[in-house]
This record gives structure tokens, sequence and C-alpha cells, in this order.
């Protein structure tokens, strides 16, 4: 299956994580270094996770930023990108102020190839 991408522009204010090796996250202090990786919240209405590549920019699927009932975008003030999500618990957070998905991505079409 083919996966389109989307990018979250952020207000400033958030920092990238350290590559490392790959481990199960059990513990609160194991998050630290995979602060780039966390949650993206549409408005209460549903959630998807997102990588922080960039200060403010964070990269998602592009089916994240639709409605999957109406397959209307979602209004990118509703939108809110938690870094380190673990627990109920964040290292940073932001708000969006712009969502744009790949131009070849049309919600509610299979994109399987």
């Amino acid at each position: 299956m083919r996966r389109l991408a989307a990018f979250l522009c952020l207000l400033p204010g958030l920092g990238f994580a350290q590559t490392s090796t790959l481990e199960s996250l059990d513990r609160r202090d194991q998050v630290l270094g995979w602060e780039a990786v966390g949650r993206i919240d549409m408005g209460g209405a549903a959630f998807c996770t997102g990588t922080l590549i960039a200060p403010d920019l964070v990269l998602t699927a592009a089916h994240c930023l639709f409605d999957g009932r109406t397959n209307a975008a979602f209004d990118p003030a509703s939108i809110q990108f938690r870094a380190g999500l673990r627990d109920d618990k964040i290292v940073a957070q932001g708000r969006v102020r712009r969502a744009v998905a790949h131009p070849g991505y049309t919600p509610g079409e299979s994109h399987e190839i």
C-alpha cells in the first residue's frame, strides 16, 4: 500500500530528539531522546502519530488531516502536536498554523498500489 505524507507547520518552540536504538518505552524517563515522536490531536475528533522533522515541521500520513466520515479537511487551528506523549504527560506541544497533504492524495479514495 502506498502511503502519502502530510506536513504540519507548527508555531516555533519544539526541538529535535536524538537518534537511538529501538527499545520499549515502558517508563516515563525512557521517552527522553524520543521527544520528536508524538501524537497529533485533531480537535478531539481523531488522533494520529507524527514525527518532528524540523523545529517547526511535523510529518504524518495524509489521511490524518481529513475527517474519515466526511472526508473534509480538519481546520489547522484545531490540530495540535503533543511531543513525547507518554501516560498523558508531554514533553512539549504546539499548535498547527498550516497543514499540507501530498498533492496526489484524495480523501476517501483507496491509495493502494
